[in-house]
């Protein structure tokens, strides 16, 4: 994921939240603590630890330009599994004993949703990198997020391929409300755009086996199968989707934004569509 610009984002914040009356935690200390909770271990690790590398990266250029000032920026890394009980744990304990100003995370919508009510009830500010689905935010002060959400990237989506697609089918994890989130999104824009979703197929987290779902696609007559979500299923779908004959481009988010994805596809992936974070207008080579 293109995380440099948003981590810049996030770290500046959360400096600034030191010197808000709200935060009582970091009055008048010198020693700054964000708290960081992403996925360190599991299927979802290599972007926590991409998360991570980039917080580290920008604290470390941060405390450098502040060695003249009376602070410094220390991290508080928790490894949340991306599981919502463990997160709100997690974050329970950096706003709790380990009194941090402010935490970074979780990644995933899901996770972020279940620990809106914790966020507020101790009001010490969440800022989720990557959580786009709509009610993140929603109706809490100390709730934020660094990327764009469901409905503006289901419509960039459907945008784009409505111009040479009319027929659309979705391949939609059940298990995740970012996926929920997104297919809804996609599809109301895309039928509001002149299109018709011909198919709309289910999967759970840990599946392997796709064979059913995308001959059902297959046979619905679908140009576009927009399938928003993670690895492993995400690259074993790509492979299959070639196996069972499928013809139609298949498209994803920003959650195929990754090695795990790109490498694990194989050769599969080409002609695939990948709406993401990325500006050809930033030319920094982080």
């Amino acid at each position: 994921m293109k995380l440099c610009k948003a981590i810049t984002m996030f770290v500046f914040c959360c400096i600034m939240l030191v010197y808000l009356p709200r935060t009582g935690h970091c009055e008048e200390r010198k020693e700054v603590k964000i708290g960081v909770m992403a996925p360190l271990s599991g299927p979802l690790a290599p972007y926590g630890k991409a998360v991570l590398e980039g917080v580290r990266m920008r604290v470390e250029e941060a405390n450098e330009k502040s060695s003249g000032l009376n602070y410094t920026i220390k991290l508080c890394v928790e490894d949340n599994m991306e599981n919502d009980t463990t997160t709100i744990s997690v974050y329970n304990k950096l706003a709790g004993s380990d009194r941090v100003c402010a935490v970074i995370g979780p990644l995933t919508s899901t996770c972020a949703l279940a620990v809106r009510r914790a966020v507020a009830k101790l009001k010490v500010p969440l800022i989720t990198p990557t959580a786009t689905n709509d009610k993140v935010t929603r109706d809490n002060d100390y709730m934020f997020r660094a990327c764009f959400n469901d409905s503006f990237q289901g419509r960039v989506i459907a945008t784009h391929v409505v111009k040479e697609m009319k027929k659309a089918a979705t391949l939609v994890d059940m298990n995740s409300d970012y996926s929920k989130g997104l297919a809804k999104s996609f599809g109301e824009f895309f039928q509001k755009l002149g299109g018709q979703v011909v198919a709309e197929e289910k999967y759970q987290q840990k599946d392997t086996d796709f064979a059913v779902q995308l001959k059902k696609i297959l046979g619905s007559g679908a140009e576009i199968v927009f399938v928003p979500g993670y690895p492993p299923e995400v690259p074993l779908i790509i492979k299959q989707a070639k196996a069972v004959g499928l013809s139609a481009r298949l498209c994803g988010a920003d959650g195929w934004d990754n090695d795990a994805v790109i490498n694990g596809s194989g050769d599969n992936i080409e002609g695939s569509l990948i709406v993401g974070a990325f500006s050809p207008d930033d030319t920094r080579p982080q």
